[in-house]
């Protein structure tokens, strides 16, 4: 009789996950690619997008970034990341923060140029995950 009681009292505690602006990000990469066609003269791309690829307390796994002009950073599922030509480099996460943090601390809000493009949001999100 003991256990029914006791797994009773389990249903009724289950832990709720935490929302996905509360998470903490636990590892990061910083993820790049250049954009195909970006230069009709060399026919090589020399524009490149950048996200923040990070996993969290909860694990799960989302990418920041900024959507581009006229519009703001965002967090979504990792998804947005497909086809081939990615480039990954590891963040060493030494500062613990939550995605809401980091999407301020990105710019959100600032638009495209206020945070210099894409390139300018995972430099202030990596060197605040970096501790510096």
């Amino acid at each position: 009789m003991g256990n029914l009681t006791h797994k009773a009292e389990y249903n009724n505690f289950r832990r709720i996950k935490k929302y996905k602006k509360d998470q903490i990000i636990i590892s990061a990469k910083r993820v790049g690619r250049y954009i195909k066609g970006s230069s009709r003269d060399s026919g090589q791309s020399i524009i490149k997008h950048e996200w923040i690829k990070v996993e969290t307390d909860e694990g799960d796994t989302y990418v920041i970034h900024h959507e581009g002009y006229g519009k703001d950073i965002k967090t979504v599922s990792p998804s947005v990341l497909r086809g081939e030509g990615y480039e990954e480099q590891p963040i060493k996460v030494r500062k613990y923060i939550t995605i809401g943090e980091a999407e301020k601390i990105g710019g959100k809000g600032r638009g495209y140029f206020g945070n210099k493009t894409c390139i300018g949001m995972a430099n202030r999100i990596q060197e605040c995950l970096e501790g510096f």
